[in-house]
């Protein structure tokens, strides 16, 4: 009976025993198994040496024709695309080109017409001076004919208007004195005379007021073509007169907007940007220092302006 407690009490003992052995050798088995093996040495020992020699040499000789074939694809898409910008290039400034010959053209057509219709400015004589003279075109000859002619019609209805109204008060005198059957049409008829001279001298004086308006606005245009003419003259005498004009392979120049003592101002377009510009070209004087011409074209350096002379 005293045994059996004290083999009760070491049955766990054992137990726990035996299953620590069992996970230890667990772990041994498992550390066993996670070894790496020698496969890959044994195969790196069973090749030849020239064997690996050659691997290595036809690795290296793969790389090379692959490095060789990126190389050549890069440099044929680099020259396409520099071919191709080229063309686009050359294609802007054709059609920039072809746009201006016929906005010229057109400019210059327009005003021959209105040479003719607004006038133009010719050279007089008086004595020994020579001074420039405006001759009006058919538009302001025709203006200051109605003018005339309006003019003489209205004092002419006045006239009337007047002798009209010294023939009214007799006749209606003789009207409310006599009361005749005769005068009466007579009466009426100065009257219905009053009244069409009235309607005339408005309607003269509504046309009047028109013909003052389109004068007004044919002075406008006279305004416009004097200055368009004096460009023309400019651009005829300018140093790119020979439009359109590729400046510097990046800038075509398209007319002449303005010119002044020493520089021109042009209407380009831009090629690298794609958009319109205004290119202003300096005339400076050869024979000047560097200095002078540095302070000249300072203010318009510090704006993007370039300078030639």
């Amino acid at each position: 009976s005293s045994s059996s407690p004290s083999s009760r009490t070491r049955k766990p003992r054992a137990t726990r025993k035996r299953q620590g052995n069992s996970c230890d050798s667990t772990s041994t088995c498992s550390y066993s198994t996670a070894k790496p093996s020698n496969s890959f040495a044994s195969f790196v020992s069973s090749l030849n040496l020239e064997q690996c020699q050659a691997h290595l040499i036809s690795a290296e000789q793969a790389k090379e024709e692959m490095q060789h074939t990126f190389t050549t694809q890069l440099r044929e898409a680099q020259s396409q695309i520099t071919t191709l910008q080229q063309r686009y290039r050359d294609t802007i400034v054709q059609l920039i080109t072809a746009q201006a010959q016929q906005e010229n053209r057109r400019a210059r057509d327009q005003h021959l017409l209105n040479v003719q219709r607004l006038g133009w400015a010719t050279a007089v004589r008086t004595g020994l001076t020579v001074h420039e003279a405006w001759c009006d075109g058919s538009a302001f000859k025709a203006l200051y004919a109605r003018q005339r002619e309006i003019e003489s019609r209205r004092k002419q209805l006045e006239d009337d208007k007047k002798r009209l109204q010294k023939l009214r008060p007799k006749k209606m005198d003789e009207r409310f004195g006599s009361r005749s059957s005769k005068d009466k049409p007579r009466f009426s008829e100065e009257e219905e005379r009053l009244e069409v001279v009235a309607l005339n001298l408005g309607n003269l004086k509504t046309e009047e007021e028109s013909l003052k308006t389109q004068l007004t606005a044919l002075i406008r245009e006279r305004n416009l073509h004097v200055r368009e003419m004096k460009r023309i003259a400019d651009e005829d005498g300018a140093r790119f007169r020979c439009l359109p004009f590729r400046l510097s392979e990046r800038y075509v120049l398209m007319s002449l907007l303005g010119k002044g003592g020493f520089s021109e101002v042009y209407k380009g377009y831009d090629v690298d940007v794609c958009r319109p510009v205004a290119c202003k070209i300096h005339q400076l004087n050869s024979s000047w220092s560097d200095s002078k011409k540095t302070n000249y074209i300072k203010p318009e350096a510090s704006q993007g302006c370039g300078a030639i002379w």
